[in-house]
């Protein structure tokens, strides 16, 4: 057997790398998904671009524009090659979505496409200054580098589209030394755009996919006399510290 190249060396210690850093402050602080990914229309479109974007993260890289051939680039951020195929096969939509939802990241300004096909650079702008959340790595991803969770997702239908919104939103408000993070149905319902009893469906698919962990009434036992949209819960996203199936603790 040969031995790996050290592009494949590289590739392969990435997979295992334990979290990245993904831009949060626009899933924050405004109503972005609200405003931009609400229409049931375009549901399918916005499932592929919510996949897309955690893809970018998850295998970007540092960019900085000083070093960069684009000149019309005056900023850093995160960048990364990959195809249309790629995308296909690590994030589980068909070539169709992965188009339509670059172009969606791009129309948004959360992307930029840079070069010519077959193989892209994309790159996503992280300012300085800008906030950012822990993506986790290691324990979304099969040893071929594809996203498990979203393979078992179907880019068709809302109740996907709304898990993804409301599992970036709760990474994006969580803070980095924690793993949980207390929010009401209130709130995630005003910042994400899901209807509050639609919460519970949304939260059943996170848990089939394997992006949430657990939830669980944070300042009480019974919930019956308290309106849904003033609820809160102990919301705990996948933990970058989990191991995959076939990881043992040599990778650690």
């Amino acid at each position: 057997m040969r031995p790996y190249s050290t592009q494949q060396q590289k590739g392969d210690k990435c997979l295992f790398l334990p979290w990245v850093k993904m831009p949060s402050k626009a899933f924050s602080n405004s109503l972005f998904f609200l405003n931009q990914m609400s229409d049931d229309k375009d549901a399918s479109t916005d499932a592929a671009a919510l996949k897309l974007f955690i893809y970018f993260c998850l295998f970007s890289e540092h960019y900085d524009a000083s070093e960069s051939a684009h000149k019309d680039i005056c900023f850093s951020g995160m960048s990364s090659t990959a195809s249309y195929q790629d995308m296909q096969s690590k994030c589980g939509i068909s070539k169709h979505f992965a188009s339509k939802g670059v172009k969606k990241l791009m129309a948004l300004g959360l992307l930029i496409r840079k070069g010519k096909s077959p193989n892209f650079e994309f790159i996503i702008k992280m300012d300085r200054e800008d906030r950012w959340c822990k993506l986790p790595k290691r324990c979304l991803l099969t040893k071929k580098g594809e996203i498990k969770p979203f393979l078992d997702m179907s880019s068709t239908h809302k109740n996907e589209r709304d898990a993804l919104k409301v599992f970036i939103y709760l990474l994006a408000i969580k803070h980095n030394q924690e793993s949980i993070t207390n929010v009401s149905v209130g709130k995630i319902s005003q910042k994400t755009g899901v209807a509050p009893e639609r919460l519970d469906s949304v939260v059943s698919t996170l848990y089939q996919s394997g992006l949430l962990s657990s939830r669980s009434s944070a300042s009480y036992s019974n919930t019956n006399n308290i309106p849904i949209e003033k609820q809160t819960h102990s919301y705990k996203p996948v933990s970058y510290t989990h191991l995959r199936a076939h990881e043992t603790l040599r990778y650690l």
